[in-house]
Order: C-alpha cells, then sequence, then structure tokens
C-alpha cells in the first residue's frame, strides 16, 4: 500500500516543486487552491 502526500503551499516556484519532488511529495497544490485542480491531482495520484 501506498500513501500519496500532496503538498499545498502558497509560494508554488519551479525550485519549490522540485525540492518537494525530491523530498517524497507525489504532488503539490498552490494556495489559493482551486477545488477542482485538488480533485484532478487527487485523482491522477489514485491512477484513475
Amino acid at each position: 500500500m501506498t500513501i500519496a502526500v500532496i503538498g499545498l503551499w502558497d509560494n508554488a516556484f519551479e525550485q519549490d516543486i522540485s525540492e518537494a519532488v525530491k523530498s517524497g511529495m507525489n504532488g503539490y497544490v498552490s494556495k489559493p487552491f482551486n477545488i477542482e485542480k485538488l480533485v484532478d491531482t487527487v485523482v491522477g495520484l489514485c491512477g484513475k
């Protein structure tokens, strides 16, 4: 079983995203977040 980790932060610069992925996060959503983007990210990580 794998648990996906999605980061949520307000400064989503490319360097921040790269560091998050290197640290083990599977995805990210920047604030203020759009519910559709969040759902798309979760569904994408679930492989559906």
